[in-house]
């Protein structure tokens, strides 16, 4: 129930968030996806970690962009958006450590 009272007041809000999102990340998922092709095509297994690694990151930034409008949210919001920012720029810094 704590998450009931942390849910905006204007149902708009969080559709709008999730469509920006989603628009973004489609656009950044179809790009990394052409990529993945041509390394597939071409069979070059030494460019699989970078491009999985740019995945990642592409994700992780655009989690960034969306979680950072929380921070001025009431709580529990921003202090859930504030950990998870903290933990994606930490990801961001040194890949899987």
């Amino acid at each position: 129930m704590a998450w009931a009272t942390a849910l905006p007041t204007q149902p708009w809000n969080g559709p709008r968030v999730c469509n920006t999102m989603k628009h973004h990340q489609a656009s950044s998922t179809m790009k990394i996806k052409e990529l993945s092709e041509q390394v597939l095509e071409q069979s070059q297994d030494v460019l699989v970690v970078p491009l999985a690694l740019l995945f990642s990151s592409t994700v992780l930034q655009d989690a960034c962009e969306v979680f950072h409008c929380f921070l001025s949210w009431p709580e529990p919001c921003c202090s859930a958006s504030r950990h998870l920012l903290s933990l994606i720029q930490q990801e961001l810094r040194v890949p899987g450590i």
